[in-house]
């Protein structure tokens, strides 16, 4: 037959992959490549068969009342996804035959809901003498259309599982010769046939065609579900150990990716001819997802270290000043009763009560020191976020001259190496085991058997640490040596790292500090400046209920940096 004599009408039909009150089954595994292929498949059935009209109906579930548990919570009902029409019928009549056929039941009510609900292909020669003849009548007063024959296939996946029917309505039969017709005509005359047992073995073909490609989709869709929760559940067990860091993957991870799909407008020449695509932002997003996961192999008391002393160490501290309090009054009573019984001895002049007053100065003089070297430890044992934020050597100088006025050693040397750390709260063996957890992300994601498009994910998260200037860790990479995502991966963990809610160990800061902070990591060769600019002049750091920067046109972008 000549295709090119037959004029083909397609009516679309806006997605219906989620609606309120609806839930995808087989509807939301049919992404974008399934629904071209069932579209192509439809056209190529009307083509290859001769049929006048083509119907593609996918499965979906719709809610409903379970009625306290005596039913299902939703039920399968078939959707019109894409209708094709090859005859000179008005445009009026599909738009009525679409919206009539749009939803149908898997029941006998209807052809389709027939062939889905038995899961049987369905050839119909005569309508007018089926079953479903009084339906059929009813749709064609409706919609000014004849439905005369029928071919109905159901779509099967390997389990038996429905995802759709194919209908094809009026298998057309053309009079192209002018013997095979009394009326002559310039125009081809048709008439409608029956659909033959070859029609039914090619819909069949390409029914089962479109089953195995679902089937391919669904299985990389559950497996991509499946690493979904194990990600999910990595992240879970690292925020269990330290619940005070609750989300900040996640908003890393957002940041980072926001990041990636805005980097070609940063404000130097350098970045402006990358392009991530969008398996290389999935990449970026795993390793910002999973930055962290290494530290749960670094022991919980490092992990969790608010203070630069440990409680049992600072309680020790405090034991020994409480013992100096006792034994120092014990002290100056004992002397005081020798100073008393001395005087009464010697007979000397003057009242012994005055003993009693300056004993009690002492000890109250003694014990306000004691309070002093106290609070001087404490203040002393609080973080702080940048090197210089506080002196500690004469606070530390002040509590050594008390211990040696005291003749009781108050800190040991260890202590005071601890004290004296000018910021954060570890001591070089602390910090080397803290920055051991990107070791491990490495080694935890290494053994992962990542697919070719993902492969980078371990070198992004291990290289997250690391300063331009070679001075990061774990590797001591420097500029050339350290990926692009790995430098803006670094700027939002740094970022939220700083401004997050409060941990143990630090007070959160306020957004101009933060940005503050970055910009002179910046300054001394430490972070990309190009990247920190196009950090803070794009907004990345505003969640994206703030400012959602993937909405903004490119045109608007480059003004905005610019």
């Amino acid at each position: 037959m000549n295709d090119k004599s037959i004029k083909t009408r397609v009516i679309p039909f806006p997605s219906i992959r989620q609606k309120e009150g609806v839930t995808g089954t087989a509807i939301e595994a049919f992404d974008q490549q399934i629904k071209d292929m069932a579209s192509t498949t439809l056209e190529k059935s009307l083509q290859n068969t001769g049929a006048d009209l083509g119907l593609l109906y996918l499965v979906e579930k719709v809610g409903q009342n379970n009625l306290r548990g005596t039913r299902a919570s939703y039920r399968k009902v078939l959707k019109l996804y894409r209708m094709i029409h090859q005859s000179f019928v008005p445009l009026e009549s599909f738009e009525k035959l679409s919206e009539k056929l749009m939803t149908m039941e898997l029941d006998e009510h209807s052809v389709a809901g027939h062939v889905g609900k038995v899961g049987q292909m369905l050839n119909v020669a005569d309508v007018s003498q089926h079953a479903f003849a009084e339906r059929c009548a009813e749709v064609d007063a409706y919609c000014g259309y004849n439905n005369k024959t029928m071919l109905l296939v159901p779509i099967k996946t390997t389990r038996g599982e429905l995802i759709g029917v194919i209908q094809l309505i009026n298998k057309m039969n053309l009079l192209r010769r002018e013997s095979d017709t009394t009326k002559k005509s310039k125009e081809p005359k048709y008439y409608y046939i029956p659909f033959s047992k070859v029609d039914e073995s090619l819909l069949e073909s390409l029914a089962t065609n479109i089953a195995i490609v679902f089937d391919n989709i669904q299985l990389n869709s559950d497996i991509t579900k499946l690493f979904e929760s194990f990600v999910r559940a990595s992240i879970s067990a690292i925020e269990a150990r330290d619940p005070t860091t609750a989300g900040h993957s996640e908003r890393v991870a957002e940041m980072t990716v926001r990041f990636a799909q805005v980097i070609e407008l940063a404000p130097g020449p350098k970045y402006r001819d990358i392009r991530f695509t969008p398996d290389q932002i999935q990449e970026i997003r795993y390793a910002s997802l999973l930055h962290d996961v290494g530290k749960i192999g670094v022991r919980e008391h490092v992990l969790l270290k608010g203070k630069k002393l440990y409680p049992s160490e600072l309680e020790k501290i405090f034991l020994r000043l409480e013992n100096m309090k006792y034994k120092h009054e014990s002290v100056s009573w004992r002397q005081a009763a020798q100073d008393l019984h001395q005087h009464i001895l010697s007979k000397k002049s003057g009242d012994p009560k005055e003993l009693l007053p300056r004993t009690l100065w002492n000890i109250d003089q003694f014990q306000r020191k004691l309070e002093k070297v106290r609070k001087s430890v404490m203040s002393a044992n609080e973080p702080h976020i940048m090197d210089g934020d506080v002196d500690m050597e004469p606070i530390i100088a002040w509590i050594t001259k008390t211990s040696i006025d005291l003749e009781q050693p108050v800190l040991t040397d260890d202590e005071i190496v601890r004290l004296s750390l000018r910021k954060g709260t570890l001591t070089e063996a602390e910090r080397i085991e803290i920055e051991s957890h990107v070791s491990y992300t490495y080694k935890f994601l290494s053994h992962i058997a990542w697919t070719d498009n993902l492969a980078r994910v371990p070198e992004i998260a291990h290289a997250h640490h690391e300063k331009l200037d070679g001075t990061g860790y774990p590797l001591g990479l420097t500029t050339q040596q350290i990926p692009v995502q790995s430098q803006m991966m670094s700027i939002s963990d740094i970022y939220d790292a700083l401004t997050a809610m409060d941990r143990p160990y630090k007070k959160n800061v306020p957004i101009e500090r933060a940005l503050d902070i970055l910009h002179f990591e910046a300054k001394n060769g430490k972070l990309d400046s190009e990247l920190l600019d196009l950090f803070i002049a794009a907004e990345i750091y505003k969640p994206v209920k703030v400012r959602d920067v993937t909405r903004i046109t490119a045109g608007e972008k480059r003004k905005k940096v610019a």
